[in-house]
């Protein structure tokens, strides 16, 4: 409600973290969810693994829909490293794939004295790989995530504390900020 009002007023969007969100689960979450980030909350939510909201400890709640909400609904995703495979593995997946090139075969010619040269000849096939594979999603040294967002590819980036004692410039600094543009929906990403 008091993002609503927020909305009306045209003041501030409210910001919302919650940490270890999985701790806290409801059968209402899903729904709560998707009313606050109508309402233009900012929110942020955090958890240890992508299992987590699988693993309820209220038995009588849906846990696969507890999951598929979270990842609806928070469409910017850093993850950070670990040797969680399951996470890993989503991550993965979710990022998509590219194609390289693979030389499958090359020719190798025998001279008189039986030392073998390359030929001139080979094969090159195109073979499907992850962009991010689960062993580079696993091995992120600290600080490092992989970032996600709507209508850009993956990437890793570093995140680092920056401690802010004065916030007096804070609102000058925002009004140089280019205002974002609206991403336009295509035929690949039709739920924007």
């Amino acid at each position: 409600q008091e993002a609503t009002n927020l909305k009306k007023m045209k003041k501030p969007k409210a910001v919302w973290f919650w940490d270890e969100v999985s701790f806290y689960v409801v059968a209402e979450l899903p729904q709560s969810l998707a009313a606050i980030r109508s309402a233009g909350v900012v929110m942020g939510i955090a958890y240890q693994s992508d299992q987590d909201m699988k693993s309820l400890e209220d038995q009588s709640i849906n846990a696969d829909y507890i999951y598929n909400a979270v990842n609806v609904n928070a469409q910017i995703k850093l993850v950070y490293g670990g040797w969680d495979h399951a996470t890993a593995k989503f991550m993965s997946e979710l990022c998509g794939t590219i194609y390289k090139e693979v030389t499958t075969m090359t020719e190798v010619e025998a001279n008189s004295g039986a030392a073998e040269t390359w030929g001139k000849k080979s094969t090159v096939t195109k073979e499907k790989e992850a962009l991010f594979t689960e062993n580079s999603i696993k091995r992120l040294p600290p600080n490092v995530c992989l970032f996600l967002q709507p209508g850009k590819l993956p990437k890793f980036c570093f995140t680092s504390f920056v401690p802010v004692e004065d916030f007096s410039d804070l609102d000058n600094y925002l009004l140089t900020l280019p205002k974002p543009s609206p991403i336009a929906p295509t035929l690949a990403n039709p739920a924007l």
